[in-house]
């Protein structure tokens, strides 16, 4: 009888636990862009292309996903990114060795949700999905 009684607490709490894990994932409200925005993103739009913000500003895009550039034969790999004014993500890809050589780009932001952060570009939408 212990034995059921143990098994059934068992399984009480591992229902909770369940419940309170997917109730949180359901219920996600995302931060501000300045915050969701750092982590590891899929580009929906490329096969296995990954985005990664960072928190100090760069980003890393060895897909060329977002934005890339040449000039002159320069490859351009220093890449930043910024927020402005909460829905324009601004960015940057330059000369590694000379920041004025570079190529911007503003998306407009159209979601920002947990998992999920909607750009646009010209007309074309796309999403980044989180990793």
């Amino acid at each position: 009888m212990r034995v059921i009684q143990q098994s059934f607490a068992l399984l009480a709490i591992c229902s909770v636990l369940f419940f309170t894990a997917c109730d949180q994932q359901d219920n996600c409200t995302a931060p501000a862009l300045e915050e969701n925005i750092k982590g590891t993103w899929s580009a929906t739009w490329e096969n296995n292309a990954t985005v990664e913000f960072k928190a100090d500003g760069t980003f890393s895009d060895p897909s060329e996903a977002l934005i890339s550039g040449e000039i002159n034969g320069v490859q351009l790999t220093a890449k930043t990114y910024e927020i402005r004014t909460g829905d324009e993500l601004y960015l940057k890809a330059a000369d590694p060795n000379n920041s004025a050589i570079s190529v911007t780009a503003t998306l407009s932001v159209s979601k920002n949700e947990c998992n999920t952060i909607g750009i646009e570009l010209l007309g074309v939408t796309a999403d980044l999905t989180r990793q």
